[in-house]
């Protein structure tokens, strides 16, 4: 994933908060992973995440 090259899956998934929903465990990325994702993507409707997140 863009901006998580220096992490493995297993080491995302350690970090990741996990939801159940509907009886389904369910990772999500944890935000600071997210908003590395975010920048480095820096499609415009990411960098109004990373201004929002950075306030």
């Amino acid at each position: 994933m863009k901006g998580l090259e220096s992490h493995t899956f297993g080491e995302c998934l350690k970090m990741a908060l996990v939801a159940d929903i509907e009886n389904v465990s369910t990772p999500f990325l944890h935000i600071n992973q997210l908003i590395e994702n975010k920048k480095k993507v820096n499609r415009p409707k990411d960098q109004i995440d990373v201004s929002a997140h950075v306030s």
